[in-house]
């Protein structure tokens, strides 16, 4: 590429991370898109999708690769990097590995390449995503981060996932887990050509196949030093996704400034 960019990161293990891939976070098109989104990237190259247990869209994300392998697009599913998420309910240590199975059983694979912890907020287990109690609020469980951290741990040994993160963390919470980690979380942001040129991934959401193909398009140039830069001074504190009926919980992360 002219750019000189590389077309993967690389893990602190060694693992291959395509620098842009598909997100499906709250897509729109009814059902089946988001597995026809799934084939048409993968048919113009990418090799990376994002998804998550909570968006309750795995199970496209598997046929749509599925689709693909069964074409000869790909030899493998493993060629696809495969990134999803523990939801709150799951933070049970006991129970996580037989929740787990229930996205790999989604996603049709053995393993996948990435697993989160979606948010640090422990809901009640089970399988209602917000689980309330009688009086319409929300039932928080407060599980120990750390020893959900270890039930991940406990996923990379027995080969249900490569590697492993953390997702909307704050700065204490990440430090509580580094400093207990026997297997570290994978260092990643996620948020185009201006953040690969900083070597950070980036997962853009599209299942319009023209967008889809217009955010994979960015091999073909590259900002000037002038244009980093006047990026880099924009505005940068406000948060998007800030989940305030979580916000009483005890490890809600945003009431920290990072």
């Amino acid at each position: 590429m002219s750019s000189g960019i590389a077309e993967f990161a690389v893990l602190q293990n060694g693992t291959k991370y395509p620098v842009i891939g598909l997100g499906t976070h709250n897509v729109t098109g009814g059902p089946g898109s988001v597995r026809d989104a799934v084939k048409y990237a993968i048919d113009i190259g990418y090799r990376s999708v994002d998804c998550a247990y909570a968006y309750l869209n795995e199970k496209e994300v598997g046929d749509g690769i599925q689709a693909k392998l069964d074409d000869g697009t790909i030899k493998d599913k493993k060629e696809i990097f495969i990134t999803t998420k523990l939801w709150d309910t799951h933070h049970n240590r006991r129970h996580i590995k037989e929740n787990f199975k229930k996205s790999l059983n989604n996603l049709k694979v053995d393993c996948v390449q990435l697993l989160l912890i979606h948010w640090p907020i422990s809901l009640k287990d089970g399988d209602d995503l917000f689980p309330k109690d009688k009086n319409d609020q929300f039932m928080f469980e407060n599980h120990d981060l750390v020893d959900t951290w270890k039930g991940m741990e406990e996923l990379v040994d027995a080969g249900m996932a490569d590697n492993i993160g953390l997702s909307n963390f704050n700065k204490s919470q990440i430090e509580r887990i580094l400093q207990n980690a026997r297997i570290k979380p994978c260092n990643l942001q996620v948020v185009l050509r201006f953040i690969i040129q900083r070597n950070i991934i980036v997962i853009p959401k599209s299942v319009t196949p023209s967008r889809i193909k217009e955010n994979f398009d960015v091999f073909t140039f590259s900002l000037s030093p002038d244009e980093m830069e006047q990026i880099w001074t924009l505005d940068k504190h406000p948060r998007i996704f800030i989940e305030k009926w979580a916000s009483g919980h005890q490890e809600y992360p945003f009431h920290a400034e990072f």
